[in-house]
């Protein structure tokens, strides 16, 4: 499990070096766009570990991590399009075919905008979850419009073939998924009356092929 342990430090001194001010929970992060420009520049310990930038805690390589940040908001526009009273914050970096925004902290490692931008503003991903876009724009990075969910409901919450199968209420013969006549395996559901349907043609054929096998049908 990741720690929810770290450190926290201002933006870069002119002169001197920094000083390096213990964990407080509520000094580092915030959620609203006001406060953006603190969570830039500062990481806690379980993100760093996320990014895989473990080593950035000391000396200048802290320094790094805040300019880092700092390039990281550069790439984002918080004037987009409205959802549900606040704007979305899209991403103007590289963005893959899905749409979804891409950041590479240090050479050799990227990681999805949207999960930086929730770590470094709302907290930890939970393991096993994944970050919904509740206004349907893969492109935006507001903490404010994502939603920690489960593989499946991410999956069906979307525009997918299998979320467009799920929200039907009929088979495509009109038959009604009730649970009387609802069958389920692992990945699907099946009409219970179609399946007899079927099973009563293929039985017909059955008995048709025998009794021509024996001369009494043609």
């Amino acid at each position: 499990m990741l720690s929810a342990r770290g450190w926290c430090w201002p933006s870069a001194p002119l002169h001197g070096s920094p000083v390096r001010s213990a964990y407080r929970p509520g000094t580092c992060t915030t959620s609203s766009a006001a406060g953006a420009d603190q969570g830039a520049t500062s990481l806690y310990g379980w993100q760093r570990s996320a990014l895989g930038l473990r080593g950035w805690r000391t000396g200048p390589r802290r320094w790094r991590m805040a300019s880092m940040m700092g390039r990281f908001w550069s790439l984002v526009d918080k004037h987009g399009p409205p959802w549900n009273g606040t704007p979305c914050w899209e991403w103007t970096g590289p963005k893959d075919r899905g749409g979804y925004g891409w950041f590479q902290p240090t050479a050799g490692r990227s990681a999805r905008a949207h999960r930086i931008a929730f770590a470094a503003m709302s907290g930890p991903i939970p393991a096993g979850l994944t970050l919904d876009h509740l206004c349907r724009n893969r492109a935006c990075v507001n903490p404010a419009h994502l939603e920690p969910v489960s593989g499946k409901v991410n999956t069906l919450r979307g525009e997918s073939a299998p979320a467009q199968n799920a929200r039907k209420t009929h088979c495509e013969h009109g038959h009604a998924f009730t649970p009387e006549n609802t069958r389920h395996t692992e990945r699907q559901r099946f009409c219970r009356a179609c399946d007899r349907a079927r099973w009563h043609v293929r039985h017909a054929a059955a008995v048709l092929a025998r009794l021509r096998a024996a001369g009494l049908a043609r």
